[in-house]
């Protein structure tokens, strides 16, 4: 089988550009997935200070520090009919984000989409959060995997931090968002 010195090079440089366009076309992929994500932290990192810094959510979530609390039905039902989850369904509906976790100062849900996660401590560690630091970064928790950040609620005119809100992104959302984006 004598194959012409033409044809190999043919065939060579078709075998380089294929490679050449496999290799761009992964790397654009990934830089996109990237700057989507980033994209994501942005809106939920804005979104968990806008709501850490609401003087009703401070009031609020300062008034379930007093006393531990202690997981029952009375506080399922208490922080399942409180303006606390009241605000941050409406919040989850209109967004469209996975979540909008409000905690006290011991990481205990305060607010949460799955009722029964309601005054229980949270999946994921709030330990930086509650530090009083603004922490964004992609989890996996109850719900599944997600772009989240994590914003301190302060007391009302302090400096104490209170509790912390969380507010996750679906990756499936930025998956979605970036296969829409191709094609």
């Amino acid at each position: 089988m004598d194959v012409r010195l033409a044809t190999q090079v043919l065939l060579l440089q078709v075998a380089v550009v294929t490679l050449t366009l496999g290799v761009a076309g992964g790397l654009l992929a990934f830089m996109s997935h990237e700057r989507l994500a980033a994209q994501y932290e942005d809106r939920s990192l804005d979104m968990a200070r806008a709501i850490a810094f609401a003087p009703a959510v401070r009031a609020d979530v300062t008034g379930y520090n007093a006393a531990p609390l202690t997981a029952s039905p009375a506080l399922t039902d208490q922080l399942a009919n409180g303006p606390l989850q009241v605000l941050a369904t409406e919040i989850q509906q209109r967004t469209h984000v996975l979540f909008v976790v409000i905690t006290n100062n011991q990481g205990i849900r305060l607010t949460h989409p799955n009722r029964d996660e309601l005054g229980k401590h949270v999946s994921t560690d709030p330990t930086e959060a509650l530090a009083g630091h603004e922490v964004v970064t992609r989890e996996s928790g109850t719900l599944g995997p997600s772009v989240r950040a994590k914003v301190p609620i302060l007391a009302p005119d302090s400096s104490r931090v209170v509790g912390e809100v969380s507010i996750g992104i679906s990756t499936a959302d930025v998956h979605h968002q970036l296969w829409t984006d191709v094609r």
